[in-house]
């Protein structure tokens, strides 16, 4: 779909304000591009009437057409050539996984190097250029999401372990690297409920409900920011040498089973979540959901110990739940460029 609107349509493109500097989300360019969509795809109908699927579809192309027409290329000498895009992706969409995150990085690092922002080079991509990538997702993801946190589109794009601090005074978001933990030492079995779910609906939600009882809320989330610091403290004592691989394992199923349970009392749980949660707590394992919960993806940590065996009943009883599964390991490498 994209690959057509942009073949069909480009040459009738409204006239928006672009820049080199990326400062925030230009609304009336959001705006402008919106009714432009809306108009090509849905010329009789109205943004409310859309379906679910039809809004997310035009949210998509909305994002890519934003990008493209919202930047200036590098300096006043380079003329942009026409586009043509194929998006593909190997994971599930809309599933806690982050794919819009992917979709936003991939774009935004396709764009800068398009216009000619940076070089194709087979080097990996320096700070300057993946800050520069992050800022233009972030972008991306705001149009997605409305209030994403920027969590999801720093780690595309930077990949590793990163943590995230938001000062509440300034809003200014810190990320935080933590670099030497390699890729696969920590396995985890993603496991997808199929069970659909709208990111920016259940961020709504929460935040509704932590109006109604921000005392409550309040308390859970300072619970659940306490997983996220002894999450943090093991990986880096792991880091530091100061931590064995068994003792990082027995702290970690320790944290994941703990923010699964606040989770649930925030009310992003889901019961197929509470399953796969059964199900590997039969194994000896700890799981929890991740993204936004209320369906979509969970996760199984998988210890050093667990037999290629054990793996394959697990991914059986969860199979036979209906559920999909993939192994995979995290801290993997972020945005980078690369030729077919």
């Amino acid at each position: 779909m994209i690959v057509h609107f942009f073949c069909n349509f480009f040459s009738h493109a409204p006239k928006v304000h672009a820049t080199q500097e990326n400062k925030d989300l230009n609304e009336n360019n959001l705006k402008i591009l919106k009714e432009f969509v809306l108009k090509h795809l849905f010329p009789n109908s109205s943004w409310d009437a859309l379906s679910a699927a039809q809004q997310q579809q035009c949210i998509s192309i909305l994002a890519c057409l934003y990008l493209f027409f919202s930047l200036e290329p590098s300096n006043t000498s380079i003329t942009p050539k026409g586009i043509r895009l194929i998006i593909s992706t190997t994971f599930p969409i809309g599933a806690g996984l982050g794919s819009s995150a992917a979709l936003s990085v991939n774009l935004a690092t396709l764009a800068l190097w398009h216009l000619q922002y940076y070089p194709y080079h087979d080097s990996p991509l320096n700070e300057k250029e993946l800050d520069l990538i992050n800022s233009w997702a972030f972008i991306l993801e705001k149009i997605i999401h409305g209030t994403p946190s920027g969590i999801d589109n720093s780690v595309a794009t930077f990949g590793k372990v990163l943590t995230m601090h938001r000062d509440l005074q300034t809003q200014k978001v810190h990320i935080g690297k933590i670099d030497k933990v390699p890729h696969q030492v920590l396995k985890i079995l993603i496991v997808n409920t199929k069970v659909g779910r709208n990111t920016k609906l259940i961020v709504a939600g929460v935040r509704e409900r932590r109006q109604q009882d921000q005392t409550l809320y309040d308390s859970i989330m300072d619970q659940v920011e306490k997983c996220s610091n002894e999450c943090i403290d093991s990986l880096s004592k792991y880091e530091q040498h100061t931590m064995t691989k068994e003792e990082l394992y027995s702290n970690l199923e320790q944290i994941i089973s703990r923010n699964q349970s606040l989770l649930n009392q925030m009310g992003v749980g889901q019961e197929k979540l509470d399953r796969i949660q059964a199900i590997a707590k039969d194994f000896g394992l700890a799981a929890k959901l991740t993204g936004a919960g209320a369906g979509g993806c969970g996760y199984v940590l998988l210890r050093d110990s667990t037999s290629l065996e054990t793996i394959a009943k697990l991914k059986q009883a969860m199979e036979a739940e209906g559920f999909e599964c993939y192994e995979t390991g995290i801290a993997g490498v972020g945005a980078k460029l690369e030729q077919q």
